[in-house]
């Protein structure tokens, strides 16, 4: 971890960490269902179709006193029919994996929050001041308007039933019931109306939540650039390490 004490190194105050998983494509393997390197078929949303690559989990940290973005690592990890075929003897899904990865970062930096989409909606994850996406398909226990927005609200089964407002929200999560602050936001967009469900483990916050949901977006530029988790990749200044983004700092 002789990288991630450099890291820490540069950034002294309380940082946001990102979790979000890509795709490194593989477009010159073999067509095989799995490869002995870990190749598969995997659904490419960017292009639309099935190609040939390995699933990586993404981690990044915002350093939230500066707004600059490091990405930590992409890592590897199996899927569940290598381990039906003998391939690998460990398996772990990204969860597992973006859980440890969660657990060691708590070890070198002061996290004040956690940023993922709602593919990671968890027991293991949803814990710490997390914020995130719900689908629309997500089922409600019980929800009620945040004070000085909207009435009381009955009868909405599913997150995608209740109109645009701040709400506060009893979901399912594992064996327990919990309670999150629910924003639902419309974007108008040249395709039409889009609406987001972003909720936060934290019932401080309010309107809040939306700033830091887009800091989820940090990582999605650092995976655009050119393998930024190849350390062989040569840096600016002709080093290796991490690489780095700036943005104004988060409000």
């Amino acid at each position: 971890m002789e990288g991630l004490e450099v890291l820490s190194g540069l950034v002294k105050g309380q940082v946001a960490v990102i979790i979000d998983d890509t795709v490194d494509h593989k477009e010159y393997s073999r067509g095989r269902d799995v490869s002995p390197h870990g190749n598969y078929w995997i659904y490419c949303h960017a292009h639309g179709r099935f190609e040939r690559g390995v699933q990586l989990l993404t981690v990044a940290i915002v350093d939230l006193s500066t707004g600059r973005t490091f990405m930590v690592g992409a890592f590897p990890y199996a899927v569940r029919k290598m381990l039906d075929l003998g391939m690998v003897t460990e398996f772990k899904t990204k969860i597992d994996l973006a859980r440890e990865m969660l657990d060691v970062l708590k070890g070198y930096f002061r996290v004040s929050r956690v940023v993922f989409d709602s593919w990671y909606w968890s027991e293991k994850l949803v814990k710490e001041n997390v914020v995130s996406e719900l689908k629309s398909n997500r089922r409600l226990l019980r929800v009620e308007s945040a004070p000085g927005t909207l009435e009381e609200v009955e009868g909405h089964l599913r997150v995608g039933d209740l109109p645009p407002g701040l709400y506060y929200a009893d979901l399912t999560l594992g064996d327990r019931a919990i309670t999150v602050k629910l924003l639902v936001r419309e974007y108008k967009r040249e395709s039409g109306t889009h609406v987001k469900y972003l909720y936060t483990t934290d019932l401080s916050l309010s309107e809040e939540v939306e700033e830091a949901w887009r800091m989820r977006w940090e990582i999605e530029d650092l995976q655009g650039t050119s393998r930024p988790w190849d350390w062989r990749t040569p840096r600016s200044g002709g080093g290796r390490g991490f690489r780095g983004t700036s943005r104004p700092s988060p409000s």
